[in-house]
């Protein structure tokens, strides 16, 4: 779920909430505010889909996923891979 809100200083603040982590950014413009937010919360629902049993936690430095080792397969790594470099890519737009 995501949400937006105007700031005092005119900004644009938008919050991210998957499950029980939050991750907020601050944009100048609304639209540029939503458009991070769509984009977060689709990545993190895509990522959360194809690693159910894994955990995601939003640090300072970005997210933190973590995957038990014994329900980790080689073909899921490469799709976590995958969806994880798509997501990236999508990030930097």
């Amino acid at each position: 779920m995501s949400s937006l809100r105007k700031t005092p200083s005119g900004r644009w603040q938008a919050t991210v909430r998957v499950g029980r982590a939050r991750r907020s950014r601050t944009f100048p413009s609304r639209r540029e505010a939503r458009r991070w937010a769509d984009n977060t919360e689709v990545a993190a629902r895509r990522l959360a889909h194809a690693a159910p049993t894994a955990t995601f936690t939003w640090t300072a430095a970005g997210l933190s996923i973590h995957i038990p080792e014994n329900l980790i397969t080689m073909d899921r790594a490469m799709v976590l891979e995958r969806l994880l470099i798509e997501v990236l890519a999508g990030a930097e737009d």
